[in-house]
């Protein structure tokens, strides 16, 4: 007695088709471009200093006595920053499809054989990626709030 199943017994061993490839190089094309970018990480030391400073700043003369690690705290100045700082976005998002227009180089790209939604998906998530890498600046920065000097124990 023999089991037939409803999938070829060949499946495992099929490559991945040329789109799934390429999908994936310009993807990782966005990463690398994103990494060897100065602006990037200027981008994330200036997220990071600001998250560390605007904790005093934000919560100054509160008439109630928080805690600079309470939830309130943090979930507020997550909001503001993040919200300052959504330009980032634009300029990391922004300048990804642009780039191949302005270089000529959409004339070779979209010889490949891949569709437009998997160019724009690859370059989005490339960006989406590198934005969210970014903004983890801001928990790190909030975490190390307790641990600079001008902040007492006592207080926290």
């Amino acid at each position: 007695m023999s089991i037939s199943l409803p999938f070829s017994a060949d499946i495992c061993t099929k490559t991945p088709s040329i789109s799934i490839i390429m999908f994936a190089e310009l993807f990782l094309f966005e990463l690398k471009y994103r990494a060897r970018r100065f602006d990037t990480y200027f981008y994330f030391i200036a997220l990071f200093l600001f998250s560390i400073i605007s904790v005093d700043f934000i919560f100054e003369g509160q008439l109630t006595t928080l805690l600079p690690n309470s939830p309130i705290v943090i979930a507020r100045t997550m909001g503001i920053v993040s919200a300052l700082f959504l330009m980032i976005v634009s300029m990391i998002a922004g300048t990804s499809i642009l780039r191949d227009f302005t270089q000529n180089s959409h004339v070779l790209l979209f010889s490949f054989p891949f569709t437009k939604a998997q160019y724009l998906l690859s370059r989005f998530l490339g960006s989406f990626v590198v934005v969210v890498l970014i903004f983890t600046a801001l928990p790190l920065g909030m975490m190390l709030i307790p641990l600079l000097p001008w902040h007492q124990t006592s207080e926290l």
